[in-house]
């Protein structure tokens, strides 16, 4: 059975584990949930601007992995070209069906406002990573 995605969660406001909290740069916190470990698998992944609401960053074969991390970015928005991002993700130590995806904001335009909460995230399409 290919994994699916169980829930996304947003994490703004409190620790995923102990030790670990989101930074002050860090614009918006997803822990999502899978039912069945995702090492060796890819997905959509789809990030939706907290400025725009169009598309900020898109990975059509994001690598999910339960025990490294990784990132995508700096890259400005796609829809609005306004600042620049940086999405990290990895999984949680002792749960292999939970990953931890954060925005970071990498370098901003003098005066511009984000509004944290209305990124989005999105995964879908996942699939046996290809070798």
């Amino acid at each position: 059975m290919d994994p699916m995605v169980l829930s996304i969660v947003r994490d703004d406001d409190r620790p995923v584990k102990e030790n670990m909290s989101l930074r002050n740069d860090v614009l918006a916190g997803f822990v999502v949930t899978f039912n069945q470990p995702v090492i060796g698998w890819t997905s959509h992944l789809r990030i939706q601007c907290g400025m725009c609401g169009g598309t900020a960053l898109e990975d059509k074969k994001c690598y999910l992995s339960c025990w490294s991390s990784g990132s995508n970015g700096p890259t400005a928005c796609k829809s609005c070209g306004r600042y620049m991002l940086t999405v990290g993700h990895s999984g949680v130590d002792g749960q292999d069906t939970v990953q931890v995806f954060s925005v970071e904001l990498s370098g901003g335009v003098a005066g511009t406002v984000v509004n944290r909460s209305e990124f989005k995230l999105e995964l879908s399409n996942i699939e046996m990573l290809r070798r």
